[in-house]
């Protein structure tokens, strides 16, 4: 899979030249909203320190857990001067292993290398399902972040939100595109089930960031405690947008020419009179008030105990508009 947009492949440099610059940080990181959040964790690698066969544990000071390890598999490698995986011997195989207290629902991998850029084909998230068998999946989509001087910054993700199986251990495996590529740096956030209400559902379709929107929810179900956020996450930056809600699923592809898919079937409310706008972040979080719910017709209503309400978001996507994938919560 090609990044976006197009990105053009570095020059190879002499050997040398890789073996005396490294950059050991990102020039345009990118930081997920979930980064922090109770149902979450990051590992950052800048300074490796085992070139083959061994595990390099992360490094960067704000790593939030040591589980995840990455290991360089391809023989000849060696450690730059500034900590750096360069191999000039072949294309360079790496093995990231991750081990999470819950299912996990999603991954925002990125990958900072000097010289020639990685083999965009080559990314695999694996796992064992409870059958025993392999079950392998590429990414949703990668996205070039930064193309300078030799340097090459990509990020990759995966969605797990609609899998029906529950992840706990995982690995992802990619490959250089050939000899000289020097590994900088690597950011890993993943997202996993525990933190968050409600069950998502219903596949999203890729903004115009190349990615797709998520909806999540915290606060709690309880009608009776009227603490319910909803937060939509990975919408392009500074574009306004509002929450749906209904009380059935459904499935309509491109309503209105929208890029996107309406996850909720029958009449749909909209939270009109809460427009947020996902600035800098990307992301729109809203207060949602279970006594007041909006409905297209009749006036508000209230949640009741027992019932399944379904929440979506929609927002303004370039010259068109897009949504979440579905969110289901049965309050209690």
């Amino acid at each position: 899979m090609a990044p976006t947009p197009g990105l053009r492949l570095a020059r190879l440099l002499p050997p040398v030249l890789c073996l005396g610059l490294a950059y050991a940080a990102f020039n345009n990181a990118y930081t997920p909203p979930f980064r922090g959040q109770a149902n979450s964790e990051y590992s950052g690698w800048e300074t490796f320190t085992i070139p083959f066969n061994g595990p390099n544990t992360p490094d960067v000071a704000e790593t939030s857990s040591d589980d995840a390890t990455l290991t360089q598999t391809t023989p000849g490698a060696i450690l730059t001067s500034t900590g750096n995986i360069y191999n000039p011997a072949g294309p360079s195989h790496f093995v990231l292993s991750d081990t999470l207290p819950a299912d996990l629902q999603e991954v925002v991998l990125q990958v900072s290398v000097f010289g020639v850029p990685a083999d965009y084909g080559s990314f695999i998230l694996s796992y064992t399902d409870t059958s025993g068998q392999l079950v392998s999946l590429p990414p949703d989509s990668i996205q070039n972040l930064w193309n300078a001087g030799g340097s090459l910054e990509d990020r990759i993700d995966w969605d797990l939100s609609a899998n029906p199986d529950s992840i706990t251990d995982y690995t992802i495996q990619f490959d250089a595109s050939a000899v000289h590529m020097s590994l900088d740096a690597v950011n890993l956030d993943v997202r996993f089930d525990g933190g968050g209400i409600g069950t998502n559902y219903c596949q999203a379709n890729v903004n115009s960031t190349g990615t797709t929107s998520s909806i999540s929810a915290t606060g709690s179900d309880a009608v009776s405690d009227n603490n319910l956020t909803l937060q939509m996450s990975d919408v392009p930056m500074n574009q306004f947008g509002y929450f749906l809600n209904g009380l059935a699923q459904g499935f309509v592809p491109n309503p209105g020419g929208s890029a996107g898919n309406l996850c909720i079937g029958g009449a749909v409310g909209r939270h009109g009179a809460q427009v947020g706008n996902s600035g800098s972040s990307g992301s729109i979080a809203v207060g949602i008030d279970l006594t007041a719910l909006p409905r297209p017709s009749g006036g508000p209503v209230a949640a009741q105990a027992g019932e399944t309400w379904y929440f979506q978001g929609w927002f303004r996507d370039s010259a068109t508009s897009n949504f979440t994938d579905g969110l289901a919560i049965t309050f209690q």
